[in-house]
């Protein structure tokens, strides 16, 4: 997961819940960090860190080389710029900085938090849209007093599951249980042909959502150690034991489906832990049928032989029995023949 935390520096915050709330990205970043899913073997989860009020600091990108003590210890000396509140310009920078820490990871799941009271004085919906369009998840969290909802909820693209209220930190631990379960949920994307490698503990998914050409796909689960069940289905992106489509063992194929002429033909996939730690391999291809064998026809020469008798007993040269046996009967007749004309 590529994930960008956005925070809310603006007057109407103010310094305690500002500093609250430092504390609560640095749990954030020590939550997640323990994640190690790679796909393709690139590293996990990926931190970004930006504070704004009238303007936007970075403090330090996706691609950065910091351990996660250096990006706590990056986090806690970040200072209050108080001022005025532009979340949409913020969540802008946010989803352009996405494009701008590369190499993009394909198929990783992309999310920009955004801890703010709500208090907005720029619009944030469209700029929630430029984040969908740019296939980015984003997450709405409340801190402060006088919190505006609504306007969580327009910045969490209109999805009331994906915002969150934090007064104080005794919330905080239900907070990340919660935000794991809904990050967990956001399905990764890779292309057709790459390999993902992830570890799983009991009970824990993974979600996946790939293209599905028309001649299908071919899906690999190979599970190193620890063991996964694995289900599909065509129209539910969180498939489960209960509504599924199919179960994954092994090597499966997954044949097309067309569901309607306005959806982009796809398949879901799950990945759940059954031990206490599972580590897997999936890869995903074009189905490609194995064609019987082709086989070259060997001519066969037919040849005309005439039999040839000699003056040896038994002698015949390139004639088959056949041909003898008709001679052999001619010579028969004829010899009947004149004797009886005697």
């Amino acid at each position: 997961m590529d994930l960008s935390i956005v925070l809310d520096g603006s007057g109407s915050v103010g310094a305690t819940a500002f500093r609250e709330a430092l504390g609560f990205v640095n749990n954030l970043i020590e939550t997640f960090s323990s994640a190690n899913s790679t796909v393709a073997g690139d590293a996990g989860v990926r931190f970004a860190f930006m504070v704004y009020s009238n303007w936007q600091e970075i403090r330090f990108r996706l691609n950065n080389a910091l351990t996660p003590a250096e990006m706590r210890r990056r986090v806690s000396t970040t200072y209050y710029p108080e001022g005025g509140t532009n979340t949409g310009a913020a969540i802008t920078a946010a989803v352009n900085m996405f494009n701008q820490s590369g190499p993009i990871r394909p198929g990783v799941a992309k999310v920009i938090t955004v801890f703010t009271d709500g208090q907005s004085g720029d619009a944030v919906v469209d700029p929630a849209s430029f984040a969908g369009r740019n296939e980015i998840d984003t997450f709405g969290v409340g801190i402060g007093t006088n919190i505006n909802q609504l306007e969580l909820t327009q910045i969490a693209q209109g999805r009331d599951d994906r915002t969150f209220m934090l007064s104080n930190f005794a919330g905080l631990a239900e907070f990340f249980r919660t935000m794991n379960e809904e990050t967990c949920k956001i399905p990764q994307k890779p292309v057709l042909g790459a390999v993902t490698q992830d570890q799983v503990v009991k009970a824990e998914k993974r979600f996946f959502v790939f293209a599905l050409p028309e001649e299908g796909i071919t899906v690999v689960l190979d599970n190193k150690n620890g063991s996964t069940v694995s289900y599909y289905s065509y129209t539910d992106d969180t498939p489960s034991s209960a509504f599924n489509d199919g179960i994954i063992n092994g090597t499966t194929h997954i044949p097309y489906r067309e569901l309607s002429p306005k959806d982009t033909p796809q398949i879901y996939i799950s990945v759940i832990g059954e031990e206490d730690t599972n580590n897997y391999e999936i890869s995903v291809a074009q189905y490609e049928s194995t064609p019987p064998p082709t086989t070259t026809p060997i001519p066969i020469t037919v040849v005309a032989t005439t039999p040839v008798l000699t003056a040896g007993p038994n002698t015949t040269t390139t004639s088959g029995a056949t041909a003898i046996a008709v001679v052999n009967a001619l010579f028969v007749w004829l010899s009947t023949t004149l004797m009886l004309s005697q």
